[in-house]
């Protein structure tokens, strides 16, 4: 469906991704298609004009697709990536409106990903060090409080100390 359709809200249908000649839809504006329908249509271009035609029709078509089109992030599938990885074609060019972005967010994730990494083992070895005299002084807190209480207390109950009282003349 064309930006001029949606506009003019004439619905339009997608294009046949089992048709080698259907133009896969690329703008945002046009109904996307699924990654499993441009391997379809992937297929049928191969099926009806050989692997190196099919190949570089994939690459002219979605070197187009909008970056807010759902297809836009379709490499990130394993089963896509091999598919098309299998023909031989290379990504770094393909949906190149955000690549380097993409590539600046991974990059960053993974440097993230490893200074947390880095730090967790940091923080459970300060945390088993202040672990290693912390329970051994809440242990002897803990008798203490324990023996002070029901041992000490009561007997002082027990003695028959009692404080005098006090007349009034």
């Amino acid at each position: 469906m064309s930006r001029v359709a949606i506009i003019a809200g004439i619905k339009g249908t997608t294009p046949d991704p089992t048709n080698a000649d259907s133009i896969p839809p690329t703008s945002f504006f046009d109904s996307s298609w699924s990654c499993e329908e441009w391997m379809q249509w992937t297929q049928a271009n191969i099926n009806t004009y050989g692997k190196d035609v099919a190949v570089q029709k994939f690459v002219q078509y979605a070197s187009q697709v909008s970056s807010l089109s759902s297809a836009h992030f379709c490499p990130y599938g394993s089963t896509f990536y091999n598919y098309y990885a299998n023909l031989g074609v290379n990504f770094d060019n393909i949906f190149a409106s955000t690549s380097a972005a993409t590539q600046s967010v991974i990059q960053t994730a993974d440097t993230t990903a490893q200074t947390v990494a880095q730090n967790a083992g940091s923080t459970i070895s300060n945390a088993s060090n202040v672990l290693s005299w912390l329970i051994p002084v809440a242990l002897i807190g803990g008798t203490a409080y324990l023996g002070y209480t029901y041992l000490y207390k009561p007997t002082q109950k027990i003695s028959g100390i009692k404080k005098r009282k006090k007349y009034k003349k």
